[in-house]
């Protein structure tokens, strides 16, 4: 006698998994397995378009289970009605000619709706016409973040009390070993590995010589003291990447606000050139503090003491180009990370939650051709909750890389995934009455971080609190 267990497989892989991974495995009580039985043969049933995520499924899956797994390819008919519920009870007369079919267990949660519906009709007549056969629909809800359960043939044995699993967590935490190369590897994407084989690390390799304290410190002075300073010196830096576009303007204003010559040979970031643009930006800032006569250091300095020392520290350019990005911006991303890690701490999910920094996400097996970044990955058991971030407070640029946020939360985890937007923008309706165009689902599970939120670190960490617990 066998369960067969029929998974639709969409371009979401990530619930399809999980649910065989939960129902295959030993998690459950024995009152739960009276509810829906363990699988001892998986029907998987896709298209051409999603065959690529059925293997990857399989592959994480692994060689443990690859005997007892059946497949049934629509090839293009993944919305033809007949033609889905023909293929699915074939299958089944097939399977239950071998092996008497005890009970069908349906995941639903993937696939086209035709697939949902006929599959379920299929499901239906089979166990209509094979009396001693239970029927079981079940979908992996990303709300509750539970299986839910019920039985077209026997609706009064699911009720409201009984047609969740797991009864006292939730699938998150039993299936906590996930990782984001399981992730990749069932989205058919390519892995991407940094040295000695370790996939997207949790890191602060660009900056060793700053420490955390240092970047809390920092980035605090800057969000709640020196917001205009900073905004204001960082203006032009920001954009010498576009300098040939516009090269006078940049030679001009590198002139008149950094003391530094612009040499039509020089790269402005060469480690010669950043050290004398900082160096000389300093200086006069301190000869701008004496004549105020403040007992003071300048912002720059009193926002990073270290400085300095920084500075000397710089010999080539792919040094000058690291501290430049920091300081330009990615300090935010390591500061809201700092706080993330203090909320996992505090809220005892250490063991439950893996954090991904600067997630590079390729697309295509060239590596270069198409790509994405990632500021931070939070990834709950199954569930990846994306942090996006921009010092950028412009309507234009917030927007923008939100919706993209939005975008590739969608790719990732589809409605089970959460993205939370940090930016500086001083409120959240504005940006919150911009989103609300885009997909439904994805704007409902999203969070907005404002520059007011991030002034004020305790209510940071208490609100990271709220949104990594739900």
């Amino acid at each position: 006698m066998v369960n067969v267990l029929i998974s639709l497989v969409g371009s979401n892989p990530i619930p399809i998994y999980c649910l065989n991974k939960y129902l295959l495995g030993d998690y459950r009580t024995d009152e739960e397995l009276k509810r829906i039985p363990k699988p001892n043969k998986l029907l998987f049933v896709f298209s051409e378009d999603t065959k690529k995520y059925y293997e990857g499924i399989k592959e994480r899956l692994g060689d443990e289970y690859k005997n007892i797994i059946e497949v049934c390819n629509l090839k293009s008919n993944q919305n033809y009605a007949d033609l889905i519920e023909e293929q699915i009870q074939t299958k089944l007369d097939e399977i239950n000619k071998k092996e008497k079919i005890e009970t069908i267990i349906l995941n639903n949660t993937g696939g086209t709706k035709p697939m949902a519906i006929y599959s379920t009709m299929a499901v239906y007549k089979f166990a209509q016409k094979n009396r001693n056969v239970q029927e079981i629909e079940c979908y992996v809800d990303p709300i509750q973040n539970k299986v839910r359960l019920n039985s077209l043939l026997n609706p009064e044995k699911y009720n409201s009390s009984n047609n969740y699993l797991p009864v006292d967590k939730d699938l998150r935490f039993y299936l906590k070993d996930i990782s984001m190369e399981d992730i990749l590897v069932m989205h058919g994407l390519p892995l991407n590995h940094y040295d000695e084989g370790k996939l997207l690390p949790n890191s602060y390799e660009d900056i060793k010589i700053v420490s955390k304290e240092e970047i809390k410190n920092f980035s605090h002075k800057i969000i709640s003291k020196y917001w205009e300073e900073y905004t204001e010196f960082f203006s032009t830096l920001r954009k010498l990447e576009d300098i040939k576009k516009d090269y006078e303007f940049y030679q001009k204003a590198l002139k008149e606000y950094y003391d530094v010559e612009l040499g039509k040979k020089i790269n402005p970031l060469s480690s010669q050139k950043f050290k004398e643009i900082f160096s000389n930006y300093l200086k006069k800032e301190e000869e701008k503090v004496k004549e105020e006569e403040k007992e003071k250091s300048s912002w720059l300095e009193d926002a990073l003491p270290s400085i300095k020392d920084i500075i000397k520290t710089v010999t080539n350019r792919d040094k000058a180009e690291k501290i430049y990005k920091f300081l330009s911006g990615t300090w935010l991303e390591h500061y809201l990370m700092i706080a993330v890690e203090e909320a996992i701490e505090e809220e005892g999910l250490k063991d439950e939650i893996k954090l991904y920094h600067s997630f590079v996400c390729y697309l295509d097996e060239n590596y270069k051709k198409s790509q994405f970044e990632i500021d931070l990955v939070a990834l709950k058991g199954y569930q990846i909750i994306v942090f996006t971030c921009t010092t950028d407070s412009t309507k234009g640029l917030t927007k923008s890389k939100s919706f993209e946020g939005l975008h590739r939360v969608e790719q990732l985890g589809g409605e089970h995934a959460k993205l939370c937007i940090v930016n500086m923008r001083e409120g959240k309706e504005e940006l919150d009455r911009e989103l609300v165009g885009f997909n439904s689902n994805f704007y409902k599970s999203k969070e907005i971080i404002s520059r007011e939120d991030l002034k004020d670190y305790d209510y940071l960490v208490k609100k990271l609190r709220d949104i990594l617990k739900k």
